[in-house]
């Protein structure tokens, strides 16, 4: 015999006894009493039955032997599930009464004194639970395996197990996004989200990552079209209904991108009414602080035939800078080995600089240019551990800021009895700006001339018989590089879905064109060559006031000398000669269709 299982929850089940069983989504007893979008077409039992417990948001069992050979009535309009399910199943011999606090059965009016689910019994106050008549499970004898490919039959919705994840188990805990909440599973890995990449140019994103193979291998999907990024952010989280997850290769139907498994996002494209949500909050330590301002609005026309909804959200985090704000996150090191050593920095690289070679090895310049003996702490396999050492960490942050919205609406209209178009339309932008990285100075030649050097370093490397020194520099003060990020992402698709043969047969056409937008700018890089002619300065012989060397030689240049020598030392006019801004920009466009064409074209003893 075969087994079904369609649902909404957030683990995985799985059931062994001694018949074959069809299982599908099950919501609250307090949901029962609310009014649901219902559009189910007549069609045997077995499509019946779960294509309204994917609708209501309900869980549903009944024995496969007993839906078997079984038609289903149409249900299309608002009613509290106990009503649709009334709708449903009057005339086929089947009745609706509740198992537990967690499922509905589908048993056979057989017995005179069985409660049926009228109608009269869902006139409830709000809040007040619906009472049902007990009943005992049934008798299953075949394993009950969540299975699923692109065969829209039961039985056959993924080829792996599936776990489904609804809005109101998203809502939960209080998350930025879908993928912090998806996180959360232990199917996922937050390889790469605001806090684990905080330092590269994918910063702020979140992709999803099945059992720990990579985005690249992890499939996101729209209402079961694929996206044109894989960035969670771009999705309203208040616009998704449920989350279908399957948690095993998939390749098989999708391609090598599915080979960890695939995420679907299903719409929630029949709400009615008006949600409005705004949270804040803020971290123990002050820090962290974050709104977000959420809404959808969806409302039926036509009597009934179109829908539309249109939502959005808008999300503002401060992150946590820098990395040291935490203890053990920052300045840390594996010192050549598996052991974490704490407070470690660049063994050369110190704030104002740091002379590495001649006569003058091993002093620091305070921040009036003079020579110090520095705190050099331990030095260790290419670290120092304790001292002055400077550290990225120190202005890098560790949870990187997010500023972002998300809108989406989507519409849909019957344009006969078994023929709906539906359309949809989404835009996205993640947009900040905060500190990356620097580029900071190793081994720079430093020669006695120079022109912003004091008076009695010079004359010491004179004494001893010095022409230049080597300078490393924590350059915090010159060339600690921002990140300027703008991504924006746009895609639409316009769809038709419909059945003949009396629901035996169903098709489906669609295309959906998007484009992803990255621009990124990072202000404060050094520039090499413009670098290397400011650091080696003189005093002009005209003017007594320093030059760049190559200004002697070439009076038209442009090059503004720098002054190394000490924090805070170089000005801005050197600054702004030195640096320079890289720019990336980056365009995805992705343009997808397809047409399908589903039945079953006889029915075999077992059923369909």
């Amino acid at each position: 015999m075969r087994a079904y299982f369609f649902g909404q929850t957030m683990q995985p089940r799985l059931m062994a006894a001694t018949a074959a069983v069809v299982m599908a989504a099950m919501a609250v007893p307090a949901a029962a009493a609310q009014n649901r979008a219902i559009d189910v077409p007549a069609q045997p039992a077995a499509r019946g039955i779960p294509a309204f417990a994917k609708q209501a948001g309900v869980q549903i069992l009944a024995s496969g032997a007993l839906v078997q050979a079984k038609r289903t009535n149409r249900v299309k309009g608002n009613f509290t599930v106990e009503e649709g399910l009334r709708r449903l199943l009057e005339g086929t011999g089947l009745s609706a009464s509740r198992m537990d606090a967690n499922g509905i059965i589908i048993i056979r009016a057989a017995e005179p004194t069985q409660q049926r689910i009228s109608q009269s019994q869902t006139q409830v106050s709000p809040g007040a639970a619906v009472e049902y008549a007990p009943t005992r499970q049934p008798d299953v004898e075949d394993v009950v395996v969540v299975t699923g490919t692109r065969i829209d039959r039961p039985g056959y919705e993924s080829p792996t197990p599936l776990l489904r994840v609804t809005q109101e188990d998203l809502q939960v805990v209080s998350q930025p996004n879908l993928g912090a909440a998806l996180a959360e599973l232990p199917q996922f890995k937050a390889s790469e989200s605001p806090i684990t990449s905080s330092t590269n140019v994918g910063a702020g994103r979140f992709p999803i990552n099945i059992r720990g193979l990579g985005d690249k291998r992890s499939l996101l999907l729209l209402d079961g079209r694929r996206m044109v990024n894989d960035d969670l952010n771009t999705v309203p989280s208040i616009m998704v209904r449920s989350v279908d997850i399957v948690t095993g290769g998939a390749s098989a139907a999708w391609g090598s991108d599915a080979v960890a498994g695939v995420v679907n996002l299903l719409i929630d494209d029949k709400y009615q009414g008006l949600r409005l949500g705004a949270e804040a909050g803020v971290s123990s330590r002050g820090d962290a602080q974050q709104y977000k301002f959420e809404g959808k609005f969806g409302t039926s026309f036509a009597d009934g035939r179109g829908y539309f909804v249109v939502g959005g959200e808008y999300v503002d985090n401060d992150g946590i800078a820098p990395r040291t704000a935490r203890a053990n996150t920052g300045r840390w090191s594996t010192m050549g080995n598996t052991t974490l050593t704490p407070n470690t920095g660049h063994p050369t690289r110190l704030i104002g600089g740091f002379i590495t070679s001649g006569v003058l090895k091993g002093y620091g310049f305070n921040p009036d240019g003079t020579l110090r003996t520095p705190n050099l702490g331990v030095i260790q396999q290419g670290s120092m551990i304790g001292g002055e050492g400077a550290s990225n960490d120190d202005i890098s942050v560790l949870v990187v800021p997010q500023r972002r919205y998300a809108v989406m609406g989507k519409a849909s209209y019957e344009l006969t009895d078994t023929l709906k178009l539906s359309a949809d339309l989404r835009y996205s932008r993640y947009y900040n700006s905060y500190p990356w990285f620097a580029s900071h100075t190793d081994n720079a030649v430093i020669r006695s001339d120079n022109a912003f050097l004091r008076p009695e370093i010079s004359a010491q490397m004179t004494a001893a018989g010095q022409t230049s020194f080597n300078l490393s520099r924590f350059n915090s003060d010159l060339s600690f590089a921002d990140i300027d990020v703008d991504r924006r992402n746009i895609q639409g698709s316009v769809a038709l879905d419909g059945s003949f043969g009396d629901g035996r047969w169903r098709y489906g056409a669609y295309y959906s064109h998007g484009e992803y937008r990255n621009k990124l700018r990072t202000p404060g890089f050094l520039i090499t060559q413009n670098f290397a002619n400011a650091v080696d300065s003189v005093l002009s012989p005209t003017t007594n006031q320093p030059i760049c060397r190559i200004a002697l030689t070439n009076p038209n240049t442009d090059c503004v000398p720098i002054n190394l020598f000490g924090a805070g030392a170089p000005d801005q006019r050197a600054i702004d000669y030195v640096t320079g801004t890289p720019a990336f920009d980056a365009v995805d466009k992705l343009d997808t269709y397809g047409v399908s064409l589903r039945g079953e074209p006889f029915d075999l003893p077992a059923g369909p």
